[in-house]
């Protein structure tokens, strides 16, 4: 995202907000109302956010406002543009939360894309009344964990770690990042089985498949509790390493040594 100042010069609506595309608009039937001269101010089709391009801070949902240059203009003194491009396997979204005023001209909110060459531009918009931040989202697909928004496809740095962001005007991450990359890495995989547990080996044994539960990182192919290494985790998600304790299968009992990171070797349980 990016934000440049409009400047302390006055604003003149024919240079400044006026633009080739108000003029070519004006051109428009269906906006206005029939083919009009793109070269007069039509300020009652500027102020109608109704109609794209639009102004912000306007309102034509209350007939009882009056359309007010002040409202779009007073102490807003910034435009805003910026680009996310999303990356492959998520999901990347743009909220309104205020909901009143929408800055995006075709559609309606939430504006997302799940495409991996997917890009939300919005080329301008401005602060308002209603609008002082928007809420910029990721969701990492099945496999994948949420991982950033970067400065660039591959290396760069990280923008912001979070997945649901509230982009307000003031944040210099805000300020000095006009492209946004999502990204993301692949989640570990973990196999699990089923032990019994405790302080020594004659309570583990009592126990040999008591239904406690410890996971192995990668997939299980032919590894089984008598061959695996280590290290233990007792929880996935975070991922928790097991503290020093004995694990039992079957007839075999083994110690897990949490500062190696590894089983000892096997024994038969103590009453075999």
């Amino acid at each position: 995202m990016g934000r440049v100042a409009l400047g302390a010069t006055d604003l003149s609506f024919e240079d400044s907000f006026y633009t080739s595309d108000w003029r070519g608009m004006q051109l428009s039937t269906a906006s206005f109302g029939g083919p009009q001269s793109p070269t007069n101010l039509s300020l009652c089709g500027f102020l109608n956010y109704n109609i794209t391009p639009h102004g912000i801070g306007t309102n034509t949902d209350d007939p009882g406002i009056a359309y007010s240059c002040n409202t779009y203009t007073k102490s807003k003194g910034y435009n805003y543009y910026f680009k996310l491009i999303n990356t492959t396997n998520q999901t990347i979204r743009v909220d309104n939360p205020a909901g009143g005023t929408t800055f995006k001209t075709t559609g309606g909110f939430p504006w997302s894309t799940s495409s991996s060459t997917g890009v939300i531009n919005v080329t301008n918009f401005a602060i308002s009344n209603t609008t002082s931040y928007v809420r910029i989202r990721a969701t990492a697909g099945s496999g994948y964990s949420w991982s950033g928004w970067y400065t660039a496809a591959s290396g760069g740095s990280v923008i912001t770690t979070s997945a649901d962001y509230n982009a307000t005007y003031s944040f210099t991450t805000v300020i000095n990042n006009n492209a946004w990359y999502a990204r993301n890495v692949a989640a570990p995989t973990y196999w699990s089985t089923s032990v019994g547990n405790g302080a020594n080996a004659t309570i583990a044994c009592y126990s040999p498949g008591g239904g406690y539960t410890i996971y192995f990182s990668g997939t299980q192919g032919a590894k089984t509790f008598n061959t695996v290494a280590g290290p233990v985790y007792i929880n996935t998600s975070p991922q928790t390493e097991s503290p020093n304790q004995y694990y039992a299968q079957g007839t075999y009992v083994r110690f897990y040594n949490a500062a190696t990171n590894n089983f000892g070797p096997q024994a038969f349980c103590p009453f075999v």
